[in-house]
């Protein structure tokens, strides 16, 4: 039966995830980056808090701390039942080659598992939910309209700007077991899902002519598999290191999509012909990874990433693809290191030397590449602190991210953005059976 705390620990995380989840829907349009218009938008990268300060990559990273999503071969090693959310805050810069500048801040819940072992150290399962992708932009554009009505003004100032909300959410259930001590597998159904909408708006600074609004929302709906395997070394160049290699493959996964277009505002809107129905292909992702364990106290990681956006396809309009023309979209390259140090963990030690340091950085090319093929590749620096609580097995995470993306070349704009990212990670034996006796 469940423990009086572990009830408790049960009932902060729904308390966690109710005041957290308001974030991802209260936010305004517009509030993200510019470059979220193209594809199918932001691309998330959560696999758990403790790899988030250590640069965003470690497919052969285990832990018995924390659930690594981008491997469920990782999954397998589980001792304690987990709860764990996430909620990032985010600001973002962006700047033009003249210099002109626009600031956004946005928060969103970022990430929420629970997880549990079947059979402790050999068999566990986990069931995750993450955004998956993120359009959030507002771009504004005025002009002077030449008209030759003469009721009507000669010129007039128009602007117009497009919107986009919306995104693709993950949710994930899967196992991990390992049938030998050096060597585990694992494997999860992702049900990945959402609603991108795209707004065109022309306003006049004049009360002759009326604001026009065109929508387009496309709703999407898939599956993909992620299969994992992880092999370890132990006592690779003393008796207390380990080396562990992890792969994992997502494969592709074909979205069913709706596309309705309509004009109008509010509940005035009109609908432009039927619903168009498509599906669009997303790509193969590969993760591979090597972690190392130099003792109880550093660990150290690398990771690359590649996800074949060139092989994208979609029977639907999507913001730099267009079917049978023209597409931005190409591969995406993404490579990661890190270390961390946890000085001590056992409990009966003072709590500053409990605490656990994080360091990192990644580079990442991005999928899109824009005006004479320009890439938008990105680079940022990570960190974080580990905060024990009162209850062992639960650790508070507080990440930071800080980077850069883009080009003010070929009329781009170059993204300035800082992130700071706070976990909540609870860990507890359910489901004991009590000895008599």
């Amino acid at each position: 039966m469940f423990a009086r705390k572990s009830f408790y620990s049960f009932v902060a995380a729904l308390v966690l995830t109710c005041c957290t989840t308001p974030l991802a829907f209260s936010q305004e349009s517009g509030d993200g980056s510019l470059y979220s218009r193209f594809g199918i938008g932001d691309l998330y990268d959560f696999q758990s808090s403790q790899i988030q300060g250590m640069g965003g990559g470690g497919t052969a990273l285990t832990s018995l701390n924390y659930v690594n999503l981008s491997n469920p071969a990782t999954w397998s090693d589980q001792q304690l039942t987990r709860l764990g959310g996430s909620v990032q805050f985010q600001g973002l810069e962006a700047s033009n080659a003249s210099g002109e500048a626009s600031r956004l801040n946005s928060s969103l819940l970022q990430a929420f598992q629970f997880s549990f072992p079947l059979r402790p150290g050999r068999l566990g399962a986990v069931v995750s939910y993450v955004p998956y992708s993120r359009v959030a932009h507002r771009v504004q554009q005025t002009s002077i309209a030449i008209t030759e009505d003469p009721t009507l003004p000669t010129d007039a100032a128009y602007t117009i700007s497009f919107l986009g909300e919306g995104g693709l959410q993950k949710a994930t259930v899967g196992l991990g077991y390992r049938p030998t001590p050096r060597f585990s597998v694992g494997a999860s159904a992702d049900f990945i899902f959402g609603i991108i909408g795209e707004t065109r708006a022309t306003e006049f600074n004049t009360g002759d002519f009326i604001r026009t609004e065109f929508r387009s929302s496309t709703r999407l709906a898939g599956f993909n598999t992620t299969l994992g395997a992880l092999y370890t070394i132990p006592r690779l160049l003393s008796n207390q290191d380990a080396l562990s290699i992890g792969l994992s493959i997502s494969t592709p996964a074909v979205l069913s999509g709706t596309q309705t277009q309509t004009i109008g505002q509010g509940l005035a809107q009109d609908t432009l012909g039927a619903a168009i129905k498509g599906d669009i292909d997303l790509p193969v992702r590969t993760n591979l990874g090597l972690s190392y364990h130099a003792n109880a106290k550093w660990t150290f990681v690398a990771n690359y990433s590649m996800e074949r956006w060139s092989d994208f396809d979609s029977e639907l309009v999507i913001p730099g693809f267009i079917p049978g023309e023209s597409s931005f979209l190409s591969d995406r390259n993404r490579f990661s290191m890190g270390v961390s140090l946890l000085p001590s963990a056992n409990p009966l030690d003072p709590y500053g030397k409990r605490i656990g340091y994080r360091l990192g950085f990644y580079t990442d090319s991005g999928y899109i590449t824009l005006n004479d093929n320009v890439d938008l590749n990105g680079f940022a620096f990570t960190g974080g602190v580990s905060m024990p609580t009162l209850f062992p097995g639960t650790r508070i995470d507080v990440n930071l991210e800080v980077g850069r993306r883009g080009s003010t070349r070929q009329s781009l704009v170059k993204e300035s953005f800082f992130k700071v990212h706070i976990n909540v990670n609870i860990g507890e034996r359910w489901f004991e059976r009590r000895k008599l006796g």
